[in-house]
């Protein structure tokens, strides 16, 4: 949040980043998925990327001290998967809905709606002050500077 008020492009370009990076492991984790008949789309990828998708294994030597089997998360991005993939480890690509992707998260469209009205009126307010020729403050256009880089942001992700 610091980093967010102090300097939004760094959201931005972190935005554009995750963007990219998602962009070019779709391509060949699509046709993956296309090989095993499972529905894949970029929401799947940037879960991906997230590390939303855990493989379950077993520590180095497959006990505890008490003899039972220890399986480990392991975390895995794009890239793991399509190496996984790749070289026959995972027999397939995960089969999740986006419907179930998207229902863990954190904002809904009324939460964006309600933001998307605030910067609606905020700037409507700005532009009606400068063009009845009335002073903006440097407050104001600090939050047409935010508004701006938010709509990016929003673009972007």
């Amino acid at each position: 949040m610091f980093i967010t008020v102090l300097a939004p492009e760094i959201i931005i370009m972190a935005a554009a980043s995750d963007l990219k990076l998602a962009r070019k492991h779709h391509k060949k984790l699509r046709a993956w998925a296309e090989k095993d008949g499972i529905p894949w789309t970029l929401t799947h990828t940037y879960y991906a990327n997230m590390g939303g998708f855990v493989l379950r294994g077993l520590n180095n030597l497959g006990q505890e001290d008490g003899g039972e089997a220890v399986r480990h998360p392991y975390h895995l991005c794009a890239q793991d998967l399509e190496v996984l993939r790749q070289k026959a480890i995972i027999s397939a690509l995960p089969d999740v809905r986006e419907l179930d992707i998207t229902d863990r998260c954190k904002t809904d469209g009324f939460v964006k709606a309600i933001a998307m009205l605030q910067i609606i009126w905020s700037s409507t307010q700005i532009v009606v002050r400068f063009a009845l020729n009335l002073t903006v403050s440097p407050l104001e256009m600090s939050v047409v500077a935010f508004t701006v880089c938010t709509l990016i942001i929003y673009g972007l992700y």
